[in-house]
């Protein structure tokens, strides 16, 4: 498993800035505009490799220009003007956003920007999981494909990058390989079900691969409705299925039934949460019901059959 990196860099200096931005992004040069406005620049970063996080501040104006490093990345603008733009196709940051291999020209102005990186290998090995061989010839975006499906998709990414973002950061938490291996793996599936990443038509089409479209659809309400009541009829619905066929693909695709997966993601949420808290401050039971587990004898027994502790000793260790 990969070392965790960690790096926190600031200064007001703007050539120090274009030479800690190429540092962090070697195929884009920036260049911090030299007027009278405050200039301070800030870039964080954080993760194992696989999965990296990147929070760039930059009070003043600075314009780039080059090529990303290759693999899957997503933006998000959390203040200020981000402007991207690939030739004549220019991006929408008013929302989470898919980065396009090829040139591209940036622009800040006052901005605070987030960035969250997979690694193309192993974001594409652990995708099979989910998506069928002959989908996957080549897993990048396109300019003009960079938004998210759908509101309640681009909703999703921001809920999954901000727990990415603060688990990354969190000493603790982050050190463990399993916290680190759930978390990809969450990211992974949060990201096939909220852009259009495979080539060609979305998988929601209906008209490829019927039946893991099905799955898809199935999976990406089940990651909206995470921590809500959720029925084996509402599920179906959203995968525009009958009880016995979502039943019978999921098994086929994802090796375990539609509320049986559902189950597994609580219990993940609920650990990456523990792992993150202070006992003195937060009870596994408040943890567990925030989940959905009413039951706590019942929580208490699944996640010591996933995890091989019980609960009270992962938010204790």
């Amino acid at each position: 498993m990969p070392a965790v990196q960690r790096r926190d860099v600031v200064t007001s200096d703007r050539e120090d800035a274009n030479e800690l931005f190429r540092a962090a992004f070697p195929g884009i040069s920036l260049v911090a505009a030299e007027d009278d406005r405050p200039f301070r620049f800030r870039h964080s970063v954080a993760g194992d490799g696989r999965l990296m996080t990147y929070s760039l501040v930059i009070a003043g104006s600075a314009t780039g220009h080059g090529t990303m490093p290759e693999g899957i990345a997503v933006g998000g603008v959390r203040r200020g003007r981000f402007d991207v733009a690939y030739g004549h196709d220019v991006v929408d940051t008013a929302r989470p956003y898919l980065r396009p291999p090829g040139e591209s020209t940036i622009v800040f102005d006052d901005a605070h920007v987030d960035l969250v990186t997979l690694d193309l290998e192993a974001f594409s090995a652990a995708a099979r999981r989910y998506v069928d061989d002959d989908r996957l010839p080549s897993l990048l975006p396109r300019p003009g494909r960079t938004a998210p499906l759908t509101p309640a998709a681009a909703r999703s990414w921001r809920i999954a990058a901000d727990r990415a973002l603060a688990t990354v950061t969190d000493e603790e938490a982050v050190a463990s390989a399993l916290v680190r291996e759930r978390l990809f793996d969450m990211m992974v599936r949060v990201l096939l079900t909220s852009f259009e990443i495979v080539p060609g038509r979305p998988w929601d089409d209906g008209s490829a691969v019927p039946a893991a479209s099905g799955v898809r659809r199935a999976i990406a309400y089940l990651d909206e409705h995470i921590a809500e009541h959720v029925t084996l009829p509402d599920v179906a619905e959203a995968a525009r299925l009958s009880v016995r066929s979502v039943q019978h693909v999921f098994r086929r695709h994802v090796g375990t039934t539609p509320l049986g997966y559902l189950r597994d993601r609580r219990l993940d949420a609920v650990r990456l949460e523990l792992i993150a808290s202070d006992p003195a401050v937060v009870t596994v039971a408040e943890v567990a019901r925030r989940w959905g587990f009413a039951h706590l004898s019942r929580f208490s027994q699944a996640y010591h059959a996933r995890f091989g502790e019980y609960p009270r000793m992962t938010i204790r260790s």
